[in-house]
């Protein structure tokens, strides 16, 4: 072997040595979940992030199958989708930000975002992030709850008002409430329902009912529209 050769061989040598120690400082360092597996998806490293996502520490993870935190049938699915791809070359789906349940050590389960990528050496394995997206799913759920709420107040047949209990002032009033009450909508907003009520006793227990109990009964009374007309309400 020439001198030249020994020299770029050592060099070579050197910069994997210092990749690979690059890669560990990145990996030990992430917030994200760093998983590597074989091609029978045996995990060969873990990051310590396992714990605070998954309440793992990396060593209990090491030699296992991804099947301690994938339940079924989503593992069944990973696994016979990398057998194709091992058999075929052809990925059969994205391996870009999979949405998936994992369970946690303690049994309690949370939503997943996965991101795979190959890289072959001797062996070929296979690497995922992982990150937990548990807080992002509920917000989003959250919203959409909150988006079907505001749709069915703003449509609704009835009119609405939403008011503290605490000094009755209107916060809010749907289309229906508008109509039938004569007011633009933000002249409702900040009104005291004590302005429009003939009979203001007769709401006041309904009112501390429904702050003791949640709930309260229907209950008759009159009101005035904006024009001072009598509506009679339950």
């Amino acid at each position: 072997m020439t001198v030249r050769r020994q020299k770029v061989l050592l060099a070579a040598h050197t910069a994997l040595k210092q990749s690979e120690e690059n890669y560990r400082i990145v990996a030990e360092s992430a917030s994200d979940m760093i998983v590597t597996v074989d091609e029978s998806v045996t995990i060969l490293f873990v990051n310590p992030a396992s714990h605070e996502i998954l309440g793992y520490q990396p060593e209990e993870l090491i030699g296992r199958k991804i099947s301690a935190f994938i339940p079924e049938p989503f593992v069944t699915v990973c696994m016979e989708t990398l057998k194709r791809y091992l058999k075929t070359g052809e990925q059969t789906m994205s391996w870009n930000n999979i949405e998936l349940p994992a369970v946690r050590r303690d049994g309690s389960e949370i939503e997943i975002e996965i991101s795979f990528g190959e890289h072959r050496g001797d062996k070929r394995a296979f690497t995922a992030v992982i990150r937990d997206i548990t807080e992002r799913k509920q917000t989003a759920e959250v919203l959409r709850k909150s988006e079907e709420y505001r749709n069915l107040f703003r449509c609704a047949n009835d009119a609405i008002l939403i008011f503290d209990p605490a000094d009755e002032t209107i916060l809010d009033a749907n289309e229906r409430a508008c109509a039938v009450y004569g007011f633009k909508r933000k002249k409702f907003l900040g009104k005291s329902i004590r302005e429009m009520s003939k009979e203001i006793s007769r709401g006041d227990e309904p009112i501390r009912e429904l702050l003791r109990k949640g709930s309260y009964e229907e209950f008759e009374t009159v009101q005035f529209r904006a024009d001072g007309t009598r509506r009679f309400t339950f």
